[in-house]
C-alpha cells in the first residue's frame, strides 16, 4: 500500500502525469474486465430507471474536489471525519480519498453490486480498513454518520429531490457540507437550507466543483 500512497500523494500534489488507466491499476481496479460483462438492458431490468452507466469521476476532477475540500477545511474551520460518495461506483473517490486522508472514514454507496464488488476487492487487497462500500439504493439504503457527503451527478433529478429531502431531515439535527459538481449544483442551489462556501482562491463557475454547508 505504501508505493499506491506515495503515487497517488505524488499526483496529488501535480509533481507527476498519470492516467486514469494507471492510477486504477495502482488501485487494483479492473474497471474494463467489470464493464464488459455488464448488460445495460440486464440492468435497467434488475434496477429500474436510474442513472447506470459507468460514470465515475476521471481522477483529475476527483484531485480538484479534494484540492478544494482542503481549502475548504482551512478556510472555514469545519473539520471533516467522515465522507460519504452517494452513488460510489467503482470507490474511485473513496480510494484515492484514504491515500490522502489517514484520519478520514470513507464510506461509498452503490446501486450496481458488481461495481462495488470490484471496490471492495480492491480495499481489501490494499488493506484499507477507513473505507468502506456498500451496495444500494443511496436514496433509501441507511447512512452512516456522515459530516461530509458527496453528490457527483449520479442521479436523474427525481431521485436527487428525494435525497435532497433527506438531507434537508438530517440538518435539522446536525451540520454537514456537501460536495457537488456540474447540474447537480442547480439542484442544490434551489435548497433554502444551504449555502454555498465561498473559497479563497477559486474561481465560482458555475459548472464546476462546489461546496454547500447547512446554515441555522
Amino acid at each position: 500500500m505504501g508505493k499506491t500512497r506515495q503515487l497517488v500523494r505524488d499526483f496529488h500534489k501535480r509533481s507527476i502525469v498519470l492516467s486514469d488507466r494507471e492510477i486504477d491499476a495502482a488501485f487494483g481496479l479492473g474497471i474494463a474486465t467489470v464493464e464488459e460483462k455488464l448488460d445495460f438492458l440486464d440492468l435497467v431490468l434488475h434496477y429500474g430507471q436510474h442513472r447506470l452507466y459507468q460514470g465515475d469521476m476521471n481522477y483529475h476532477v476527483i484531485r480538484e474536489l479534494y484540492t478544494r475540500l482542503e481549502a475548504f477545511e482551512k478556510s472555514s474551520r469545519f473539520h471533516i471525519s467522515h465522507i460519504l460518495d452517494l452513488g460510489s461506483g467503482y470507490g474511485r473517490l473513496g480510494l484515492y480519498g484514504t491515500m490522502l486522508w489517514q484520519n478520514v472514514h470513507f464510506y461509498g454507496i452503490e446501486m450496481v453490486l458488481e461495481r462495488v464488488l470490484e471496490a471492495q476487492k480492491a480495499s481489501n487487497i490494499l488493506g484499507l480498513d477507513s473505507v468502506e462500500f456498500v451496495s444500494g439504493d443511496a436514496a433509501q439504503a441507511p447512512w452512516p454518520f456522515t459530516n461530509c457527503f458527496i453528490i457527483m451527478n449520479s442521479f436523474f433529478p427525481e431521485v436527487l429531490e428525494k435525497i435532497l429531502s433527506r438531507l434537508e431531515s438530517l440538518s435539522k439535527s446536525q451540520d454537514f457540507a456537501i460536495v457537488s459538481v456540474w447540474s447537480s449544483n442547480d439542484y442544490i442551489y434551489q435548497q433554502q437550507w444551504l449555502q454555498e462556501a465561498v473559497i479563497p482562491g477559486f474561481l465560482n463557475e458555475k459548472l464546476s466543483i462546489k461546496i454547500f454547508q447547512t446554515f441555522k
